[in-house]
Parts: C-alpha cells; sequence; structure tokens
C-alpha cells in the first residue's frame, strides 16, 4: 500500500551550514487523529453539543509528529542532538523549521481541510 513504510524525507536548509530535518513521507491516519483530538473538544451540555477549538500550539505539534531526525547546530556552534521533546524547543524565526512546515503542508494537503471542518464552532 503506498505510504506503507515510506522512507523519511530530508530537507535541507538553505544555506551552507548542512543542517537537515527529516520528517516523514505523509502523516497517518493516527497522527491526524492526534492532532484533530488536540485541537478540538466536545462537552455535551443538557443534551446539546458543543465544540471548542482549542487555540495550543498546533505546529509544535504537527512538528511533533512530523520529525523523524535532525542534524542541527547551536548557536555554539555544537551538534544539536534530536529528541522528541526538543521539537517544542525549536525557534520561531528559523528559515528551516519554515521550510518543514511547508513540506509538511505540501505533503499533507487534507490537514488544512481536516483543520477547517474540525474549527468550526457550534
Amino acid at each position: 500500500m503506498k505510504g506503507l513504510n515510506a522512507k523519511p524525507v530530508r530537507i535541507e536548509a538553505d544555506d551552507d551550514s548542512g543542517e537537515w530535518i527529516e520528517i516523514k513521507a505523509a502523516l497517518s491516519r493516527g497522527d491526524r487523529d492526534k492532532l484533530s483530538d488536540a485541537m478540538m473538544a466536545i462537552e455535551f451540555k443538557g443534551g446539546d453539543a458543543q465544540s471548542t477549538l482549542k487555540t495550543l500550539s498546533r505546529e509544535t505539534l504537527l512538528l511533533e509528529l512530523a520529525i523523524t531526525g535532525w542534524s542541527l547546530l547551536g548557536e555554539d556552534g555544537q551538534p544539536w542532538a534530536y529528541k522528541p521533546a526538543r521539537v517544542a524547543e525549536l525557534p520561531l524565526d528559523a528559515p528551516l523549521v519554515d521550510k518543514v512546515l511547508g513540506e509538511i503542508a505540501d505533503r499533507n494537503p487534507t490537514l488544512s481541510a481536516t483543520a477547517e471542518t474540525n474549527g468550526s464552532e457550534t
């Protein structure tokens, strides 16, 4: 089946740093469900269902689900080893991270449709 056991995709920095981040070739159903579950809560009050959109760090969760490894350097020029918990520490203004987010979006076009469907408040 297409997508099963696909090799990670390496996204390289546009500069000569040699840095790269690897991501899953495509997110799985489970990844998409985790993202949706973390963003949406449905409560029942008096027999009526009410949905609430949680404004948590969707990009961080998306990166945590997609990234499988990296070769990054700290400000001191020393290797910064990949650990899933470190994804949340990636800087907001990093061009490589922005490039990775773009690649994730390109490879998973249903993500925005899912977010729009789940994001409507009732």
